[in-house]
């Protein structure tokens, strides 16, 4: 168990952001445009820079803030749009209506409300899931490709599938002790899963704020939605929609990553037609957080 981050405080989260976004030129915390979807629930997100589209999907329960280090660095090439999903970061938190065919709905409606003939989509995580989800539901259609970030397409393990979840030691049984502990001690599952998400070298250069607006972030999302989300998530099985991937798809893997083994990547790259596979060595579950500069590179390098 990682140790808890004490005093986690709401309010935090998007101050110590704004504190720190002089150090950017686009500030991700300036007032977000909104979306509205077939079923009134307002998404918020930020449309910046000009060129080919490039729509970033965060993983679970987090906001967009997550993508700072990539607008910057893009949008001199492309039209990076940044989207906080349902129930996350400024976006509405509805009571119901929170699964992957959702989010892929969502995503769907807002590239059709705002006419772009084709689109980029970068997932990260559960981000990840919500483009296989979009792919199973509406095929390629609007993309031009797709970029899965550190996930697995199952992700409970079992007597076949050891690429799952906590590098293959999620089983069903493990899935239920952790459903226990987010109905009863969510925050507590949070503080010890943000840390977990980094290598242990990067782990270390975080400082107790940084930890603080990320938890902050994460628990911006009402426990009880939240766990509808990722419980779906979790019991999703992909592999059968991969050969519906007909654009080009980016891989890419943390090798030090403690949420999902960069094989899983490895499979992915080989059941997708036309996939490149790119292995971050000194990342873990965060690689375009943790080595933004290289992150950058192979994402422009992919998509000119």
């Amino acid at each position: 168990m990682f140790p808890l981050i004490e005093g986690v405080n709401l309010a935090i989260t998007y101050k110590i952001i704004g504190e720190r976004s002089a150090e950017f030129i686009i500030n991700m915390t300036s007032d977000p445009s909104f979306y509205l979807t077939n079923d009134g629930v307002r998404l918020a997100y930020h449309d910046q820079g000009e060129g080919p589209i490039i729509l970033l999907i965060p993983g679970w329960r987090l906001s967009s803030v997550w993508w700072q280090f990539q607008v910057n660095a893009l949008i001199s090439k492309f039209r990076v749009i940044t989207l906080d999903m349902r129930g996350c970061g400024n976006s509405d938190k509805p009571i119901m209506e929170y699964d992957l065919n959702r989010y892929a709905k969502d995503i769907y409606g807002f590239i059709h409300a705002k006419n772009f003939a084709r689109v980029n989509l970068v997932g990260w995580s559960l981000g990840a899931s919500t483009i296989f989800a979009y792919i199973d539901l509406f095929g390629t259609k609007f993309l031009s490709s797709c970029t899965l970030i550190d996930q697995s397409p199952k992700c409970l393990n079992d007597a076949e599938w050891n690429l799952g979840l906590r590098r293959g030691a999620f089983t069903r049984e493990e899935m239920d002790k952790s459903i226990e502990k987010l109905q009863n001690h969510d925050a507590d599952y949070i503080s010890n899963f943000i840390p977990a998400m980094f290598s242990d070298k990067f782990k270390e250069k975080l400082s107790t704020d940084d930890l603080n607006w990320m938890i902050a972030d994460a628990l911006n999302m009402p426990a009880e939605q939240a766990f509808l989300l990722v419980t779906d998530h979790w019991n999703q099985d992909w592999r059968g929609i991969l050969n519906l991937i007909d654009i080009p798809a980016l891989i890419i893997s943390g090798y030090r990553s403690l949420v999902f083994d960069s094989r899983s990547g490895e499979y992915l790259a080989r059941n997708i037609k036309d996939s490149k596979f790119e292995l971050f060595e000194n990342s873990g579950h965060v690689p375009f957080y943790e080595e933004p500069e290289r992150f950058n590179r192979i994402l422009t390098e992919f998509l000119i």
